[in-house]
């Protein structure tokens, strides 16, 4: 992994010196060490045991920033683009937290069995779907229904037996949530 990521940073960095657009390369640099360097500190600091904590402090921060953008919707009703300069940053921001905040109640319930602290584990899905709405974002909803398809289907991976019961039985909803996200996805 590290290798592959190491060749695509190198390949990005040779396209921004070579590139016409400087700025808008320097841009898309600057995204990508960044997420890779969040990556390999992730990495670095990931332990089973501290797993709930890592992803409850990464959906609640990034749940955080949602609420100064409820307030002023309510004031502009307008796009909301929270602590970026552009709601469709934003939202691709809120996308890629989604999934991770769809997994910190399992985390939670695997690791402490408590139906409270599960119940305020779920608490940042339902702050990040809302923010995630009032961006206006086409590619941010298909970046977060893209990450929470993947979601799901690893979830059922896990369990392979309920996996191809439900994919029997319900085939034609399968087919038709398949066809409303590629014929939406031009939209």
């Amino acid at each position: 992994t590290s290798i592959c990521l190491a060749a695509f940073l190198a390949w990005l960095l040779l396209s921004t010196l070579t590139s016409v657009y400087r700025h808008d390369s320097l841009l898309e640099l600057s995204r990508v060490s960044g997420a890779l360097t969040w990556f390999f500190i992730a990495r670095a600091l990931w332990r089973p045991q501290l797993a709930p904590w890592l992803i409850a402090g990464l959906a609640c921060a990034v749940a955080w920033t949602c609420l100064p953008s409820f307030l002023n919707f309510v004031q502009t009703h307008d796009h909301q683009f929270g602590p970026f300069y552009n709601p469709n940053l934003y939202a691709n921001a809120l996308a890629m937290v989604l999934p991770l905040a769809l997994v910190l109640p399992l985390v939670l319930w695997q690791t402490t069995k408590q139906k409270l602290l599960t119940a305020v584990g779920a608490l940042p899905v339902l702050i990040l779907l809302p923010g995630l709405l009032l961006t206006f974002s086409k590619g941010g909803f298909l970046a977060a229904l893209g990450g929470i398809v993947v979601y799901v289907a690893a979830v059922l991976l896990a369990k392979k037996k309920l996996a191809f019961e439900l994919s029997r039985r319900h085939w034609p909803l399968l087919l038709a949530l398949f066809l409303i996200v590629i014929l939406g996805g031009g939209a």
